[in-house]
């Protein structure tokens, strides 16, 4: 289960406009300091229907996001940094 604070959100800046928000938010709230909680939960199995998850496709996906988003945030602390001198 996730769930985040309005002010957290406007700190981190959100820019997905897709399923990546569930990687941007931790890895975003995470380099800027913000504590990231994971609270476990239990969930039931699928007992109709087919999953759409492509776990190979979609595992390649979440992995290029939290990669990107790490970047992306590591870059921008460079340059506070160095701005700062």
């Amino acid at each position: 289960m996730k769930a985040w604070t309005r002010a957290a959100i406007e700190r981190i800046g959100l820019k997905s406009d897709n399923y990546s928000y569930e990687s941007e938010i931790p890895v975003k709230g995470a380099l800027g300091g913000m504590r990231v909680l994971d609270i476990p939960i239990t969930t039931l199995k699928r007992f109709t229907g087919i999953s759409n998850v492509n776990v190979l496709l979609d595992g390649l996906r979440l992995l290029w996001d939290i990669t990107r988003f790490w970047y992306e945030g590591r870059r921008k602390q460079s340059k506070n940094s160095s701005s700062r001198i």
